[in-house]
Parts: structure tokens; C-alpha cells; sequence
């Protein structure tokens, strides 16, 4: 059985694998991810809980300030967000100009 933290894909797996960044896997035996990351956090591999606030466990990371972060966000480099290419979406997203985005901001407006 898969611990927490991780995923079994496939028929006949002997290793587990580490909960892909942008996840969360909050449960034992799971064969995908559960969970995206929730919007204004980014979780890196292995995240077992969508509280932030637990101690005990790794949790998602706010976004810094001065971006946003959508739900999916896998680390805290800012990469433009070009529609085409996937990788920008799992990434934070600086704030529309002449708005600010204090920490764990989840549009791109921020706080104004």
C-alpha cells in the first residue's frame, strides 16, 4: 500500500513514487494524484495535506507577494503564462499591472 505523500501507478509497481509537485496525496494506496494544489499555495513533491497550516506535515507554501497562484501550482518560479504552453499554469503569475498580490493571493487583481 502507497503511503501518504506518494502514488503507485501501474500494474505490477514494486517502488512507489513521490506525490508529483502541484498535487496533494492525502490518503494511503492511491494510483494518481487526489488533489491539485489549492489556489494561492504552490506544494512541492510529496504533499500530504491541503492545510497549510499543519506543522506536523508537508504542507502547500503560500505564493510570494507580488503574484498569484491558480490551483496546480507545483514550485515558486514565475513563469509567463502563455496559453500554448502548459508548463506556465503550474506556475505563479505576476499580477495585472497597477494591482498588488500580498502572499497566497489567488487572482490577478490581488488585494488592489
Amino acid at each position: 500500500l502507497c503511503a501518504t505523500g506518494h502514488i503507485c501507478p501501474g500494474y505490477g509497481r514494486l517502488l512507489p513514487e513521490a506525490c508529483p509537485a502541484g498535487f496533494v496525496c492525502p490518503s494511503l494506496g492511491l494510483s494518481t494524484p487526489a488533489l491539485l494544489c489549492p489556489a494561492g499555495y504552490y506544494c512541492e513533491e510529496s504533499t500530504v495535506t491541503i492545510d497549510p497550516s499543519d506543522p506536523l506535515v508537508k504542507g502547500p507554501k503560500p505564493c510570494g507577494d507580488g503574484v498569484f497562484c491558480l490551483g496546480g501550482v507545483a514550485h515558486n518560479v514565475t513563469i509567463d503564462w502563455v496559453p500554448a504552453v502548459k508548463k506556465g499554469v503550474s506556475a505563479p503569475q505576476v499580477c495585472t499591472e497597477g494591482s498588488y498580490c500580498q502572499a497566497a493571493s489567488t487572482s490577478p487583481s490581488g488585494s488592489g
